[in-house]
């Protein structure tokens, strides 16, 4: 079981993640900034690489070249994670922000609303301590 944002939650993330393919295969890196999901409240920042449409990549820090930005707070980040609410809720109602490839975000909520992606969020959050 892996700490919820740690570097090995990030990593088994990416493995869990990994076989769900975007359609336009894009490669690009993404920054994903949990407001307050620190310990000490801070953000955690991460960037998520893609390559071919799959995630192949997902660690601590930003790499500063994005092609999209993505906010969401800890309670909202933690309410995705778990089912509590879907990642294009999310977005619909504000609560996740966007800066960048539209193409992109739009093909990731597309994506978020598989089964496939829903047996892979479940998976994750039963292994993932917070």
């Amino acid at each position: 079981m892996s700490t919820w944002l740690s570097a090995a939650w990030l990593e088994q993330a990416a493995g869990a993640l990994g076989a769900l393919a975007l359609p336009s295969a894009p490669t690009a890196s993404v920054r994903c900034t949990v407001a307050g999901g620190a310990e000490d409240g801070s953000d955690v920042v991460t960037t998520a690489r893609l390559a071919d449409g799959r995630l192949v990549d997902w660690a601590p820090g930003d790499d500063g070249d994005v092609a999209l930005a993505l906010t969401l707070s800890d309670a909202d980040a933690w309410a995705v994670l778990s089912g509590e609410v879907g990642l294009p809720v999310a977005f619909m109602q504000g609560r996740l922000k966007v800066e960048g490839d539209m193409a992109i975000v739009l093909e990731l909520l597309a994506q978020a609303s598989t089964p496939a992606a829903e047996e892979a969020r479940s998976s994750l959050a039963e292994a993932t301590q917070r």
